[in-house]
């Protein structure tokens, strides 16, 4: 596949985007992580709250680093589906454009998994 063909802004934006993903979840465990033991600290040392076990309670209280990116994905495939044809074009054009996308689809699948929402698959 010849990826030198992804030469417009909003096919380089997409990649680019989709290429954060593995940072993403690195803040966001770090997130996780420092808020986790702020929680602990407070909380006694206490691992646990009632109803509920600690590390679960703070990811879903900041969960804003991965939803912010998420929306950055969506924004640049939204932007990137209405600019790059893929149908009528020649395969060395439509090849990387539609493997841009697809991978778009699964990497914001893949974080709407992490999330514990359940993803779309058709509208």
């Amino acid at each position: 596949m010849d990826t030198d063909a992804l030469i417009e802004p909003e096919a380089y934006e997409l990649v680019r985007t989709i290429a954060m993903f593995p940072d993403v979840l690195e803040e966001a465990f770090e997130r996780y992580v420092r808020i986790a033991s702020l929680n602990r600290t407070f909380n006694g040392g206490l691992i646990a709250t009632p109803g509920r076990w600690l590390g679960l309670r703070c990811f879903s209280r900041e969960p804003s680093t991965l939803v912010r990116y998420l929306f950055t994905l969506a924004q640049a495939a939204t932007q990137a589906a209405g600019a790059l044809r893929i149908k009528g074009q020649p395969e060395r054009l439509a090849q990387p454009r539609l493997v841009a996308l697809h991978s778009a689809r699964m990497t914001l699948a893949n974080g709407l998994r992490i999330l514990g929402i359940p993803p779309v698959v058709r509208l």
